[in-house]
Protein backbone atom coordinates (compact mmCIF):
# COMPACT_ATOMS: atom_id res chain seq x y z
CA UNK A 1 0.00 0.00 0.00
CA UNK A 2 2.65 2.63 1.02
CA UNK A 3 4.43 1.98 -2.69
CA UNK A 4 0.98 2.27 -4.35
CA UNK A 5 0.30 6.06 -2.48
CA UNK A 6 4.11 6.70 -3.75
CA UNK A 7 3.02 6.33 -6.85
CA UNK A 8 -0.40 8.25 -6.80
CA UNK A 9 1.30 11.03 -4.84
CA UNK A 10 4.20 11.24 -7.50
CA UNK A 11 1.75 11.56 -10.36
CA UNK A 12 -0.08 14.53 -8.87
CA UNK A 13 3.30 16.01 -9.01
CA UNK A 14 5.11 15.06 -12.01
CA UNK A 15 3.54 15.69 -15.63
CA UNK A 16 2.69 12.20 -17.59
CA UNK A 17 2.34 9.90 -15.25
CA UNK A 18 5.98 9.47 -13.82
CA UNK A 19 5.04 8.35 -10.64
CA UNK A 20 4.04 4.92 -12.14
CA UNK A 21 7.80 4.76 -12.98
CA UNK A 22 8.24 5.07 -8.54
CA UNK A 23 6.10 2.82 -8.08
CA UNK A 24 7.25 -0.20 -10.74
CA UNK A 25 10.69 0.87 -9.34
CA UNK A 26 9.72 0.92 -5.44
CA UNK A 27 7.82 -2.45 -6.26
CA UNK A 28 10.43 -3.87 -8.08
CA UNK A 29 12.70 -2.63 -5.01
CA UNK A 30 11.14 -4.15 -2.40
CA UNK A 31 9.92 -7.52 -4.08
CA UNK A 32 13.22 -8.36 -5.70
CA UNK A 33 11.94 -8.36 -9.15
CA UNK A 34 13.08 -6.64 -11.72
CA UNK A 35 11.86 -3.03 -13.27
CA UNK A 36 11.21 -5.10 -16.50
CA UNK A 37 8.44 -6.99 -14.54
CA UNK A 38 6.68 -4.65 -12.64
CA UNK A 39 6.66 -2.52 -15.63
CA UNK A 40 4.92 -5.02 -17.56
CA UNK A 41 2.61 -5.48 -14.87
CA UNK A 42 1.80 -1.92 -14.75
CA UNK A 43 0.80 -1.93 -18.37
CA UNK A 44 -1.74 -4.59 -18.07
CA UNK A 45 -3.06 -2.59 -15.56
CA UNK A 46 -3.27 0.66 -17.37
CA UNK A 47 -4.61 -1.59 -20.11
CA UNK A 48 -7.22 -3.09 -18.31
CA UNK A 49 -8.55 0.23 -17.02
CA UNK A 50 -8.76 1.45 -20.12
CA UNK A 51 -10.74 -1.71 -20.79
CA UNK A 52 -13.01 -1.61 -18.10
CA UNK A 53 -13.52 2.22 -18.77
CA UNK A 54 -14.04 1.60 -21.98
CA UNK A 55 -16.79 -0.27 -21.06
CA UNK A 56 -18.44 2.21 -18.66
CA UNK A 57 -18.37 4.33 -21.78
CA UNK A 58 -20.38 1.83 -23.78
CA UNK A 59 -22.65 1.25 -20.91
CA UNK A 60 -23.36 4.76 -20.46
CA UNK A 61 -23.51 6.23 -24.48
CA UNK A 62 -26.05 4.05 -25.22
CA UNK A 63 -27.96 6.00 -22.81
CA UNK A 64 -27.39 9.61 -23.72
CA UNK A 65 -27.27 11.38 -26.97
CA UNK A 66 -23.56 12.23 -27.25
CA UNK A 67 -21.45 13.48 -29.53
CA UNK A 68 -20.10 11.33 -32.98
CA UNK A 69 -16.57 12.42 -32.35
CA UNK A 70 -17.13 11.24 -28.14
CA UNK A 71 -18.84 8.42 -29.40
CA UNK A 72 -16.68 7.61 -32.09
CA UNK A 73 -12.92 8.34 -30.09
CA UNK A 74 -14.34 5.76 -27.06
CA UNK A 75 -14.75 3.23 -29.42
CA UNK A 76 -11.89 3.74 -30.87
CA UNK A 77 -9.69 3.64 -27.73
CA UNK A 78 -11.39 0.40 -26.59
CA UNK A 79 -10.73 -1.00 -30.31
CA UNK A 80 -7.12 -0.22 -29.10
CA UNK A 81 -7.19 -1.28 -25.48
CA UNK A 82 -8.30 -4.87 -26.84
CA UNK A 83 -5.74 -5.10 -29.67
CA UNK A 84 -3.29 -4.26 -27.06
CA UNK A 85 -4.73 -6.54 -24.23
CA UNK A 86 -4.84 -9.45 -27.00
CA UNK A 87 -1.41 -8.68 -28.25
CA UNK A 88 -0.15 -8.69 -25.07
CA UNK A 89 -1.93 -12.46 -24.04
CA UNK A 90 -0.89 -14.10 -27.22
CA UNK A 91 3.07 -12.83 -26.49
CA UNK A 92 2.41 -14.22 -22.56
CA UNK A 93 0.69 -16.99 -23.86
CA UNK A 94 3.14 -18.33 -26.44
CA UNK A 95 6.17 -16.99 -24.06
CA UNK A 96 8.30 -19.38 -25.85
CA UNK A 97 7.56 -18.42 -29.51
CA UNK A 98 8.14 -15.03 -27.96
CA UNK A 99 11.10 -15.21 -26.69
CA UNK A 100 12.44 -17.21 -30.36
CA UNK A 101 11.47 -14.08 -32.11
CA UNK A 102 13.07 -11.67 -29.23
CA UNK A 103 16.33 -14.02 -29.48
CA UNK A 104 16.42 -13.84 -33.26
CA UNK A 105 16.38 -10.12 -32.89
CA UNK A 106 18.79 -9.27 -30.37
CA UNK A 107 21.26 -11.79 -32.17
CA UNK A 108 21.57 -9.18 -34.81
CA UNK A 109 22.54 -6.87 -32.16
CA UNK A 110 26.16 -5.85 -30.38
CA UNK A 111 26.24 -8.45 -27.59
CA UNK A 112 26.12 -6.02 -24.96
CA UNK A 113 22.56 -5.51 -26.14
CA UNK A 114 21.55 -8.83 -27.29
CA UNK A 115 21.96 -9.69 -23.50
CA UNK A 116 20.49 -6.92 -22.36
CA UNK A 117 17.23 -7.08 -24.89
CA UNK A 118 16.94 -11.09 -24.26
CA UNK A 119 16.94 -10.34 -20.24
CA UNK A 120 14.49 -8.04 -20.39
CA UNK A 121 12.37 -10.06 -23.00
CA UNK A 122 12.08 -12.41 -20.10
CA UNK A 123 11.30 -10.26 -17.53
CA UNK A 124 8.63 -8.31 -19.06
CA UNK A 125 7.23 -11.72 -19.74
CA UNK A 126 7.34 -12.74 -16.76
CA UNK A 127 5.00 -9.34 -15.87
CA UNK A 128 2.77 -10.43 -18.59
CA UNK A 129 2.21 -13.64 -16.49
CA UNK A 130 -1.47 -12.80 -15.28
CA UNK A 131 -2.58 -13.15 -19.16
CA UNK A 132 -0.67 -16.19 -19.53
CA UNK A 133 -4.26 -18.20 -18.86
CA UNK A 134 -8.12 -17.32 -19.02
CA UNK A 135 -7.89 -17.79 -14.67
CA UNK A 136 -5.64 -15.35 -14.05
CA UNK A 137 -7.08 -13.14 -16.93
CA UNK A 138 -10.73 -13.64 -15.37
CA UNK A 139 -9.23 -12.01 -11.97
CA UNK A 140 -7.44 -10.05 -12.67
CA UNK A 141 -10.57 -8.19 -15.39
CA UNK A 142 -12.77 -8.66 -12.18
CA UNK A 143 -10.42 -6.86 -9.95
CA UNK A 144 -10.35 -4.27 -12.35
CA UNK A 145 -14.43 -3.89 -12.84
CA UNK A 146 -14.82 -4.07 -8.92
CA UNK A 147 -12.67 -1.31 -8.27
CA UNK A 148 -13.97 0.77 -11.29
CA UNK A 149 -16.89 -0.19 -9.93
CA UNK A 150 -16.63 1.03 -6.86
CA UNK A 151 -15.02 4.54 -8.18
CA UNK A 152 -18.73 4.67 -10.14
CA UNK A 153 -21.17 3.73 -7.10
CA UNK A 154 -19.46 6.03 -5.02
CA UNK A 155 -19.76 9.03 -7.53
CA UNK A 156 -23.81 7.77 -7.45
CA UNK A 157 -23.99 7.76 -4.13
CA UNK A 158 -21.99 11.02 -3.63
CA UNK A 159 -24.62 12.75 -6.58
CA UNK A 160 -27.66 11.33 -4.69
CA UNK A 161 -26.02 12.93 -1.17
CA UNK A 162 -26.62 16.25 -3.06
CA UNK A 163 -30.07 15.55 -4.30
CA UNK A 164 -29.20 15.16 -7.59
CA UNK A 165 -31.44 12.72 -9.05
CA UNK A 166 -29.64 11.64 -11.91
CA UNK A 167 -29.43 7.93 -14.06
CA UNK A 168 -26.92 5.47 -12.65
CA UNK A 169 -25.74 5.54 -15.92
CA UNK A 170 -24.30 9.14 -15.33
CA UNK A 171 -21.89 7.81 -12.80
CA UNK A 172 -20.13 5.62 -15.50
CA UNK A 173 -20.21 8.27 -17.70
CA UNK A 174 -18.59 10.36 -15.02
CA UNK A 175 -15.87 7.88 -14.15
CA UNK A 176 -15.15 6.59 -17.51
CA UNK A 177 -14.48 10.05 -19.07
CA UNK A 178 -12.30 11.08 -15.38
CA UNK A 179 -10.61 7.50 -15.21
CA UNK A 180 -9.12 8.06 -18.89
CA UNK A 181 -7.72 11.61 -17.63
CA UNK A 182 -5.81 9.57 -14.77
CA UNK A 183 -5.21 6.34 -16.97
CA UNK A 184 -3.73 7.87 -20.27
CA UNK A 185 -0.28 9.91 -19.58
CA UNK A 186 -0.41 13.94 -20.02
Amino acid sequence: FPLCMIGFASNNLLPGRLGDLFRAYSVGEKNSLSKGTTLAALGVERVLDVATLVTFMAISIRSFQLPELIVQSSMGTGLLALVILLTLGGAARYSSLTMSVIRRVSALLPQRFERLLTTQGENILLGLDSLRSAHALLKVVALSLATWGIEATSLYVFLLAFNQVLPPEIALLIIGFSGMLNVVPT
